[in-house]
């Protein structure tokens, strides 16, 4: 569950942090500032000194973020609910590759095949795929002389500021680093990438329903299967590495102990596997469009799509599906002449993407389908040996798959080796291939009822 924000609770006192302030900067600062008593007159005077000279007030407000920022660090700010699923930090610039070997194909023992077999070579098949830096964003902060001087007019004040502008500023980080972990799913289930089980409406007559379709799947993940993650390999995970995400709505109604004991828990030990969210369609697209300004890739949410994504009510995925790490957090700082104010900014770069061969399903009672397929690409005639790559749009409602499956039939010409579609919907034409027509056909993969089709004219004398 998200923590409230609060001001920090710093470790020591007003008194004793100014102190440290002033044996750490020794020097000149050391012998210009008295000693701070736990009294509003010795603040005061602490603060008197400290104001009287620009290179004091500027070592002063350095020294004292970077104290309280650490002390915010630690403290109970508003924290990311999903702070569970990141990684950990990286070095600047560092890509990761994420690898996976597919299953070892098999072959029946055959003594009499051996000698012609017994050197050739079997490549286990690898997939990978690569998660680069693609968050940078900062939160700055202005800290004015004036409210300085305030500050030091009663025993807390200084403290009290300091702490408040620090603990807003993660506040926000750690509050868009949820949105956007928030984006991230809702994004691939409305390109129809996660696998969806449709359930009834969240209520206190169809909660028991809706805790057997999780524990089915939580029990299908434990098996082999080529169905529950995005690439399509065949993939597992244990309960152990499993996480409920709820929908609060879903939380409040569904009967904990139930699903614990699917997972072979204990409540105490199962409720650390379930986290909640308020809504996916709850998502503050303003903020996300501040963030993403400079990403080509973010597309933001239509008023429909919201709709869609306030109905996902749960999610059941295998802990590593996020690979989620930081790169950078740094606090810098400016002073401002002109504007007798210091200007402080937080900085935060970060990987956030998902591992497309870990297993997720989303729970909706959203329903899905399929409206139509279109080839964006006309009638095509070639008349030179080559590949041309074909697409379609796929039009859903919910989250229903856009993917299609390419096939090409013959018309008056004859399919050989000559002539071919691939998966990506790329033709390949080769010198050899027979003159005619050829149907290339996208079939919706959710609704084989819906496909397009185009006309190849093959002519290569």
């Amino acid at each position: 569950m998200a923590v409230i924000p609060k001001t920090a609770n710093l470790t020591k006192s007003t008194a004793g942090i100014l102190n440290a302030i002033r044996y750490g900067i020794g020097g000149e600062y050391y012998a210009g500032v008295p000693k701070a008593e736990d009294t509003t007159a010795s603040i005061r005077a602490v603060g008197e000194a400290i104001l009287a000279f620009q290179s004091r007030q500027n070592a002063f407000v350095s020294a004292l973020m970077n104290r309280i920022t650490f002390e915010v660090i630690k403290s109970k700010q508003y924290e990311n609910p999903w702070a569970m699923f990141k990684r950990g930090y990286l070095e600047y610039g560092e890509t990761i590759e994420e690898i996976f070997v597919n299953l070892c194909k098999v072959r029946g023992f055959n003594p009499q095949a051996s000698p012609s077999r017994v050197f050739q070579r079997n490549i286990p098949s690898v997939s990978s795929a690569f998660h680069s830096m693609n968050v940078q964003c900062e939160y700055p902060t202005t800290i004015s002389e004036e409210q300085l001087r305030q500050a030091f007019l009663s025993l807390n004040g200084v403290t009290t500021l300091i702490a408040g502008i620090v603990t807003a500023m993660y506040t926000a980080m750690n509050y868009d680093e949820f949105n956007l972990m928030k984006y991230l799913i809702a994004r691939l289930a409305l390109d129809g990438k996660i696998p969806v089980q449709t359930i009834d409406a969240p209520s206190a007559s169809t909660s028991s329903g809706i805790v057997t379709k999780i524990k089915t799947v939580a029990n299908n993940f434990e098996f082999m299967s080529d169905e529950y993650n995005i690439a399509g390999v065949k993939n597992f995970a244990m309960k152990a590495d499993q996480y409920v995400l709820e929908q609060t709505d879903l939380n409040a109604i569904i009967d904990v102990n139930v699903l614990a004991t699917s997972f072979n828990m204990e409540k105490a030990e199962f409720m650390g596997h379930v986290v909640t969210f308020d809504s996916f369609g709850n998502i503050d697209t303003d903020r996300l469009a501040q963030i993403l300004e400079n990403d080509t890739s973010f597309v933001p949410f239509t008023a429909t799509e919201l709709g869609y994504l306030s109905k996902i009510r749960a999610v059941v995925c295998a802990k590593d599906f996020f690979m989620i790490y930081d790169n950078l957090q740094k606090m810098t700082e400016n002073y401002n002449g002109d504007g007798l104010a210091w200007n402080y900014f937080l900085h935060k770069w970060q990987t956030l993407s998902a591992s497309p061969f870990e297993n997720i399903t989303l729970f909706t009672d959203q329903s899905s389908a399929v409206s139509s397929v279109a080839i964006d690409q006309s009638n095509l005639t070639v008349s030179v040996a080559g590949a041309t790559r074909f697409t379609a749009t796929v039009t859903t409602t919910g989250f229903a798959s856009k993917e299609v499956e390419w096939s090409l039939t013959a018309g008056t010409g004859t399919l050989n080796d000559y002539i071919s579609v691939d998966q990506y919907g790329i033709v390949t034409v080769k010198t050899g291939a027979t003159d005619g027509t050829y149907t290339l056909t996208a079939t919706s993969l959710a609704d084989s009822t819906k496909y397009d089709t185009v006309t190849i004219t093959v002519d290569l004398t």
